[in-house]
């Protein structure tokens, strides 16, 4: 049984892209270290994203700036991009429409429990409606990466005249 397991952990870790050349570790650990990536994958442990704006309330054609605040989760990932959109939301017929998007690609490695700040600037357009109880905006970041379920945030801002 236990040279099954040892055959069957060596194979997933080479399916995973772990060297071979890793220092010589336990089964028990490497075991363990495979079945973090898959939880990762499934979006159990992943890294996480929030959008944090300075105020929730905002004129037409004004700057939004703020950071996006990442996590790490239990292991290292690799981030695809960040995605962000704001999007004008209708809660009685449930309807979105997409404003506009801010894209950023990387190739950052977000290490285990590790924290990152990252810019974030969008610029409001000039003839934005403004809020009202049947219009809400909201930014909907999202946090891609290569391998592994993305992670989501939700931030709703005010338009004001």
């Amino acid at each position: 049984m236990k040279l099954y397991h040892y055959l069957h952990v060596k194979k997933e870790t080479a399916k995973l892209g772990v060297s071979e050349k890793l220092p010589p570790i336990k089964l028990e650990e490497r075991s363990l270290l495979i079945l973090r990536k898959y939880m990762s994958m499934l979006g159990i442990g992943s890294a996480k994203i929030d959008l944090q704006l300075p105020k929730l309330q905002y004129t037409p054609g004004e700057n939004v700036s703020g950071i996006f605040l990442i996590e790490g989760g239990t292991i290292e990932q690799q981030i695809k991009r960040i995605e962000c959109d704001l999007v004008m939301a209708s809660p009685e017929n449930e309807k979105e429409e997409v404003i506009g998007t801010s894209t950023i690609l990387s190739t950052k490695v977000i290490e285990s429990e590790e924290t990152n700040k990252m810019d974030f600037n969008f610029q409001l357009p000039e003839n934005i409606p403004c809020s009202a109880p049947d219009r809400i905006f909201q930014f909907k970041t999202r946090l891609i990466f290569n391998e592994g379920v993305k992670s989501a945030d939700l931030d709703k801002i005010t338009i004001i005249r």
